[in-house]
């Protein structure tokens, strides 16, 4: 026997495979099925095969969904699941940074389709014009057509700042 095949440790390797996900079948409780690094295939009883990933930070536990099989393949899951721990090894919960991945593509979403400052002052008075006086209308409006829109009415309301 050579010193090299003594020494040398074996390849960890992955517990699931394309196979083993596929053919897995409910039983009447849920049913983990194991990966590695945390990574486990949720089986449901009604047949939902859910990926999800156990992790610790600060001494609490964690568990991050991963997205619903067959929708996400085993790679795709091994992917998010190696992202997810680059941020957990940078000492950031992949759950927050998850949902405020999030949130900002909500807010940039919503930017987006809202436009510019007159759209959105459009709409604004579209809402609270009924609960006002019709003197009171009319002041707002000249004050807004006067004041505001020739500086802020093309542009996009993303690019607006508090301080302006």
């Amino acid at each position: 026997m050579s010193s090299t095949a003594t020494t040398s440790s074996p390849r960890r390797r992955s517990l699931l495979t394309d196979t083993i996900v596929r053919n897995a079948k409910p039983q009447q409780k849920p049913v983990k099925l194991p990966d590695t690094g945390g990574l486990f295939l949720l089986l449901q009883p009604n047949g939902t095969k859910l990926w999800r990933y156990r992790f610790w930070l600060h001494n609490k536990e964690g568990l991050m969904a991963l997205g619903k099989y067959p929708d996400i393949t085993l790679a795709v899951a091994r992917e998010r699941h190696s992202a997810a721990r680059k941020l957990l090894a940078d000492g950031i919960n992949p759950v927050h940074a998850q949902q405020e991945a999030k949130l900002r593509a909500t807010q940039q979403e919503q930017h987006r389709s809202m436009g510019t400052f007159a759209t959105v002052c459009s709409s604004w008075r579209a809402l609270t014009d009924s609960e006002l006086k019709p003197a009171s209308i009319r002041q707002r409006e000249r004050e807004i057509e006067n004041d505001l829109m020739p500086t802020f009415g093309a542009r996009a309301i993303g690019s607006i700042t508090r301080l302006e």
